[in-house]
């Protein structure tokens, strides 16, 4: 199984104008980065929808998720194996093209996630940012901090 991480870069963190909390956030998968490593997008917003949905597939209430950006049209494409396993693939665009393809663990998929969640939540904290999105990403950070076996 593929080793992979969702990565934040901090000091890319910025409230923008329009009162979304905005940064560079990727995934890395070792020698691939997608949607690449400078990708710069909603990060508050984004890494709340992925939380959800890997909530929702690690509990099985669905077998398949999409973790999508909101910038550009890039998404994983995320569904349920044998087990915690789970297959993998990048896509890009309007032909949903496949960059890349692998398998994991779903339940290190939502850690690695949870891992940046947190982080997040801190930035925001620690600046003073308050929002709707922020309130919603702290509710799910606490759900995903159950399932996954974190206090």
């Amino acid at each position: 199984m593929q080793d992979l991480q969702v990565e934040l870069i901090e000091e890319s963190i910025g409230f923008t104008g329009r009162g979304l909390i905005t940064g560079i956030v990727f995934f890395d998968f070792g020698a691939f980065q997608f949607p690449e490593r400078e990708w710069n997008d909603a990060v508050v917003v984004i890494v709340d929808w992925w939380l959800i949905a890997l909530i929702n597939l690690v509990e099985g209430r669905t077998g398949e998720v999409e973790l999508r950006f909101m910038e550009g049209s890039f998404w994983l494409s995320v569904r349920r194996e044998v087990g915690d396993e789970c297959q993998i693939q990048c896509i890009e665009g309007s032909r949903a093209s496949v960059q890349f393809q692998c398998r994991t663990s779903a339940v290190k998929l939502l850690r690695s996630t949870l891992m940046i969640a947190a982080r997040l939540q801190r930035i925001c904290y620690d600046k003073g940012w308050r929002s709707v999105d922020v309130e919603a990403l702290e509710n799910h950070v606490g759900e995903a901090r159950k399932l996954a076996g974190e206090h």
